[in-house]
């Protein structure tokens, strides 16, 4: 029987982006929106095989992690990639070469593809091949994650003290041994708010993030 992939798409007023999310999965993906405090919740009514969880507010940097715990808790694919809703994925005819591949790994990571508030191509990142220090001691990895869902049970879930959830949570999975594996592919599409500064780039916390991404950078070094 062939893996389950669950996309989790943690949401918060991103109306305007939500389709060219969705429109980017499919219906052999189990596919979770969840919505912690929006003006609105989103209309996903043109995607059946989407499933949304609206939760009681949460506000701040611990907002994602608790959309993504709360995803982990509640879907059952065996590996699991997340995809805020003003990104997307790209590229889904491979993804199940990917998912094989992770019989093999236990995180794989991407390049991406950049667009603009208005959805225009600026370019493509292209990240590192694995070398712990490389990759850690300024976190280079990037957001197109696609892990295994046991990880979890080795490693623990995402941690809401952390804005920078990622860097945390996907350093104590290298330093607990887990192993990685650079695809230099853009199987992630990710949108540049040009126009405002969104989400860990607002003012008052991009302070927190630097402090917090200065923290990470320390522990990884001495690792």
């Amino acid at each position: 029987m062939s893996k389950v992939l669950t996309v989790l798409v943690p949401f918060f007023n991103q109306h305007e982006y939500l389709d060219f999310c969705l429109e980017r999965t499919g219906d052999w993906m189990e596919v979770l929106v969840t919505d912690f405090g929006s003006d609105k919740p989103p209309d996903i009514s043109a995607y059946p095989w989407v499933d949304l969880h609206v939760g009681p507010a949460i506000h701040g940097p611990g907002a994602i992690p608790a959309q993504l715990n709360y995803g982990v808790e509640n879907t059952e694919g065996e590996v699991i990639v997340w995809v805020p809703a003003d990104n997307a994925l790209n590229a889904m005819q491979y993804f199940p070469a990917i998912l094989n591949m992770l019989d093999t790994y236990d995180i794989i990571y991407s390049d991406m593809l950049y667009i603009d508030d208005d959805g225009k191509f600026l370019g493509q990142r292209v990240v590192p091949d694995y070398k712990f220090h490389f990759c850690f001691d300024s976190y280079e990895l990037g957001v197109s994650i696609w892990y295994r869902r046991d990880l979890h049970e080795r490693f623990g879930m995402f941690d809401p003290d952390f804005q920078v959830h990622d860097y945390e949570w996907l350093l104590r999975c290298a330093m607990g041994g887990a192993t990685f594996y650079h695809l230099p592919l853009p199987y992630y599409v990710y949108r540049e708010h040009t126009k405002r500064p969104t989400g860990s780039w607002e003012p008052e916390r991009e302070k927190v993030m630097l402090e917090q991404s200065a923290l990470l950078s320390k522990r990884a070094k001495e690792f």
